[in-house]
Parts: C-alpha cells; sequence; structure tokens
C-alpha cells in the first residue's frame, strides 16, 4: 500500500478548530471511521471515496498536503464536514526533516550556547502549556481540539525556529493517531519517551537565556565540499520504519575509520527496502546497487558531504568505482573490529545522550568476533575473542521476506564456527545484539559464494550452509530483575491516562513502590514517585467538597521529574550490565 501523504500541523490544526463541535465530538468516538473508506492516489491529488458516495479530494503538491484550499469534499458542508476531519484524522503530520542515519565515529566538540530570543521562548511556552494539557488528560482522553492545539504548537515551533520541539511535538501526534486507531505499532513506552522530550525541550527553551543548541534543533541537513575521499564498503541494511518510510541504508568507512553513509528510504512499505536493495545507488556517475556498493572500493570527487555524514548526489559529485573489491580483512575494514568490547560499549552510551543529528555513524554498531555456541531462547549465543564473555545475537525484524530469522537460524547449527559479525547493541538488554551482517573469521566456516565477497547482508543474502557440526541448546539464562520496572509503568500509565491513573486510593500502592524503591538504594526516585502524587492529589476542595482538578503545570512538572530520573537511571544500570 502507497504511504497516505503527511499534513502540514497548521493545516490539521485550522480544519479541526474551525469545525462544528458537534462534528469534532462525533470524529472523537470514532476516530478511525475513515479507514473502511477507499483511498487513491493519482500523481499530486488523493481521493478519499466514502461509503455513503461522498468523495474527499487532497492536494498534495510535493506530496504534502500543505493549504487549506487544498482539501475538499463533495458535500455542501465542505470543508468544515465529518468526512474532511476523518479524512485528515487518518494523515501523519508532516515532519520538518527526517532524522538521519548519523555518520562519523568521533563525537562532536561542546557546542557554545544560543541565545534565546522572545518568539522561540514564546513557542516554547506554548508547547509546554499544551503537552501538559495533553498529559493532564492523558493521551486515551485526548480529542480533536487537544490535538490541533498540539498541532498549532507545532506550527509555532518551526517558525520560531525551534525545531526539536517541532518534531517531539510531531512523534506524539503520531503516537495519539495510532492509539486512537487502535494500531498494533503504538506503543505506550515511544508515547512516554517522545512526551518526555517534548516538555523536555520546550521547559529548557522557554525558561533559559541560552541553552545548547541541541535542544533547538536544526531545519534541515545541509552539505558541504568535503574534497577527495576514497570509500570501502563495510555493508548493507534494511529500513522498514514505523512512520511508512522504507528502503537501505549502506555504511561505507574510509581509511582513517570515518563512517559514512548513501541511503535510499522514502514513503513505502517493505517490498521498497526489497527493491531498494538492487537499485542504484546514484553517487556521482558511478553505476552500482546497493548490494554492490557495501561491497566496493569507491573513489568520490567534490564528495557533499552532510553535518551528519551522509553522502550526497549533487551534480558537481564524481564517483569512480574502484576494480578491487572491498573486504573486511582489509587494513581500512579490519580496524573497526580492533577496539575491545567495552570501548564500543562506552561509544554506544556516549552517543544515545545526544540528540540523532550528533550521534556518529555506527555509534549503536559492534564489530566482534566470536565462535557460536549454540542457541538459547531463540538467540544465537557468541563467546567472544579474548575472553570478553558472550553476546546474544537476535534477529532485527520477523519480516518475511528478510532473511533475518532465517539467517540467525542458520548461524545457530554452527557450533564451534569462528565468526565476524555486526549488530546493532540494544541499550536495555544488556549483551544483546541485533545481528545486521557476518562472516567467516576463517574461510571454512561458512559456504559463500564469491559473489559475497566475504560477508552476508542478513536481511537480504541467504547464508548458504556451513561446515562445522551442529550447535546444541543452550540453558536458559536467570531473568535479570527490572528494580524501575514500577516507576517506568507510573510513567507510562500517566501518559495514557493522565492524573485518572493516580487517584486518592492509589496513595497506598504509591507508598509500597516508594518503599521498594528505598529498599533498592532508590531513594530519590522514591521521592519523586511521591511528589507526582501529590501534584496528581491536591488536597484543598471547593465550598461543596469536591476536590479541585490537579493543574496541568506542576503535574507535568512533576511527571517530567519522574520520566527524566528513570531514563538516566535506567541508562546507568544498562551500561553497568552490558560491561560486566
Amino acid at each position: 500500500m502507497t504511504a497516505r501523504p503527511p499534513i502540514a500541523p497548521e493545516v490539521a490544526a485550522q480544519l479541526i478548530t474551525a469545525a462544528p463541535t458537534r462534528l469534532v465530538k462525533k470524529l472523537d468516538a470514532e476516530p478511525a471511521v475513515a479507514e473502511s473508506w477507499v483511498w487513491a492516489g493519482h500523481g499530486d491529488r488523493w481521493t478519499i471515496a466514502t461509503d455513503k458516495g461522498e468523495t474527499v479530494s487532497l492536494a498534495t503538491p510535493d506530496g504534502v498536503v500543505a493549504a487549506v484550499e487544498g482539501v475538499r469534499c463533495t458535500c455542501l458542508l465542505s470543508p468544515r464536514c465529518l468526512h474532511v476531519l476523518a479524512v485528515i484524522a487518518r494523515l501523519p503530520a508532516m515532519e520538518a526533516a527526517r532524522e538521519a542515519v548519523a555518520t562519523g565515529l568521533a563525537p562532536p566538540p561542546p557546542p557554545v550556547l544560543n541565545a534565546v530570543d522572545g518568539d522561540m521562548r514564546r513557542a516554547a511556552t506554548n508547547a509546554f502549556e499544551a503537552a501538559a494539557a495533553l498529559l493532564a488528560v492523558g493521551a486515551e482522553a485526548t480529542g480533536a481540539i487537544l490535538r490541533a492545539e498540539l498541532l498549532r504548537t507545532v506550527h509555532g515551533g518551526r517558525i520560531a525556529g525551534a525545531h526539536r520541539i517541532a518534531a517531539a511535538g510531531t512523534r506524539v501526534a503520531r503516537w495519539l493517531q495510532e492509539l486512537h486507531a487502535d494500531q498494533p505499532e503504538f506503543s505506550s513506552a515511544g508515547l512516554a519517551d517522545d512526551l518526555r522530550e517534548l516538555l523536555t525541550a520546550a521547559y529548557l527553551v522557554s525558561t533559559a537565556r541560552e541553552v545548547d543548541p541541541m535542544w533547538i534543533g536544526t531545519a534541515r541537513r545541509e552539505y558541504t565540499h568535503a574534497g577527495h575521499l576514497r570509500l570501502h564498503g563495510v555493508f548493507t541494511e534494511a529500513i522498514v520504519a514505523r512512520d511508512g518510510y522504507a528502503g537501505v541504508v549502506t555504511y561505507l568507512t574510509d581509511d582513517r575509520g570515518r563512517m559514512y553513509t548513501r541511503a535510499d528510504v522514502a514513503p513505502g512499505e517493505l517490498d521498497r527496502a526489497v527493491a531498494a536493495y538492487d537499485a542504484a545507488a546514484a553517487i556521482g556517475d558511478a553505476v552500482l546497487s546497493h548490494r554492490e556498493l557495501g561491497r566496493a572500493g569507491l573513489f568520490v570527487s567534490d564528495a557533499a558531504v552532510s553535518n551528519d555524514g551522509r553522502l550526497g548526489a549533487g551534480a558537481s559529485v564524481k564517483a569512480a568505482r574502484s576494480q578491487a573489491a572491498s573486504r573486511w580483512t582489509d587494513d581500512a575494514l579490519a580496524r573497526l573490529w580492533e577496539p575491545p568490547l567495552a570501548d564500543q560499549v562506552e561509544r554506544m552510551f556516549a552517543a544515545d545522550e545526544s540528540p540523532p543529528d550528533r550521534r556518529p555513524a555506527g555509534w549503536d554498531l559492534a564489530f566482534l568476533d566470536g565462535i557460536v555456541e549454540g542457541t538459547r531462547d531463540g538467540a544465537v549465543v557468541l563467546e567472544l575473542a579474548g575472553g570478553a564473555g558472550v553476546v546474544r545475537l537476535v534477529a532485527v525484524s520477523s519480516h518475511d521476506r528478510l532473511r533475518y530469522r532465517e539467517n540467525l537460524a542458520a548461524l545457530g547449527q554452527l557450533g564451534g564456527a569462528a565468526v565476524r559479525v555486526i549488530g546493532r547493541m540494544h541499550r536495555d538488554q544488556p549483551r544483546t545484539l541485533g545481528l545486521l551482517a557476518l562472516g567467516p573469521h576463517r574461510p571454512d566456516v561458512l559456504a559463500m559464494s564469491e559473489a559475497l565477497v566475504g560477508r552476508a547482508n542478513v536481511a537480504f543474502d541467504r547464508l548458504a550452509g556451513a561446515v562445522t557440526s551442529t550447535a546444541q541448546p543452550l540453558a536458559a539464562g536467570p531473568p535479570l530483575v527490572d528494580p524501575l520496572a514500577a516507576l517506568r509503568r507510573r510513567v507510562e500509565r500517566a501518559a495514557r491516562s493522565g492524573v485518572a491513573s493516580l487517584p486518592p486510593e492509589s496513595a497506598s500502592d504509591i507508598e509500597r513502590e516508594a518503599q521498594a524503591l528505598e529498599r533498592r538504594l532508590l531513594p530519590s526516585a522514591a521521592g519523586l514517585l511521591r511528589d507526582l502524587l501529590a501534584a496528581a492529589t491536591p488536597p484543598d476542595r471547593t465550598f461543596s467538597g469536591i476536590r479541585r482538578a490537579p493543574d496541568p503545570i506542576p503535574f507535568a512538572t512533576a511527571w517530567l521529574r519522574v520520566a527524566r530520573f528513570e531514563e538516566a537511571a535506567r541508562r546507568a544500570i544498562a551500561r553497568d550490565r552490558w560491561l560486566r
């Protein structure tokens, strides 16, 4: 299915607020009514046929619903009708700029603080108030009016240059849409994380004279002249994102170990990712696919490279393929496997604290050598070289047309095999990697065709077989205890249900959870949890004896303290478990 066009937040907000209240309430009662209608794209226009015979049309120049005038319905109430409201409720909010795959292995230098002007401060204040109002009622009870106010603050943030606030607000709006449509992609954890980022950025920008530029963000990716580059393909991974984008990203490295990426990601689903693997990578005038680029040497002149290391393909860029293939045993690539696991873990956790556009390429990738021990709980256990312990290799995706599970199962049969792997580290799953690429550490370990040049991109290439003995299943390991589980549950429940998740009668449960945190030597967490309950249940009452509704701002502030503590504590615990 073709991905639906995004809608500019200010357009959605105008259409929602202009509609009669009775229609907004009707939409809130049945937010997914347009899912059963017939959607069709025709170039720069979409039409949606309702089940009663009306037709909503969307003008989509550049693939975006960018103007109120571009939204029309054949009914007499257009555009202030339920049909238009139902359609725009199913459109994703337009992002100012897509997050990029970051590149470069060294972190950037500390930034110079940016002054916050009046317009940006007002936009941030409006965003904090809108997010606080949303949090007070909870995502489940958020109606079209609150969502429109959130989208209005997203637009205001972009106009004022507060791009990180706008991006976080866009993601929160998407979570609301998925929750109300009961879509399987919805995640309470994702909603809570993006709401935490929105409130954090809005609070810092609205209260500070100067702020770290990372909390302001950038509008778009800029490319600069990087001269001449000699690059070596490392591997290619599939991208199938939850927001309707799909494709591939190929990683390359230069002779100094800095990594670059060339991506082909656009609106689409799984089929697009599969097709993009053999599509042209389009770097200068070099004619090669992503399948080839991840295994080839490349000379690039007048290279255009973005701040996050993406390779551009402008008219002035020239590229030529090297006659020699790029092999993991070459000096330029072999150095990626030299740092011990502990150093790679430290790199990952250092970058994890930065926003996406500051993270270096490969920031969460591990390059490891090891011996296959067998399988345990659906994962392949790899004993690392040099006595560095073991890691678990898991499938990145369960999509049937991608070969993650198939190749993981084949690898699990290579008992005693010495292999070289590339995997994505899971921060909150100690010693766990999502397997992305693998190859033999000795030439007799895996049966690979010469065309694979010594490695398999796990999403696409089939691992043909092994010449080693079959591994035996391993006994299950002891489960890990999460000392922050209760705190995380309160954070996620509040994001979904607001103050209603913390009624006065929950005081005994909260106190029991707080005491458990104190026994685990987390007194600060216990205090923050008690403060959250106090903010949700203020003691003052009206003259008639009814308890007053809590103020959204103090409640949002208390929730933000809990959420930020939980995130920082979870990161510290995860780092400790990774390094054991």
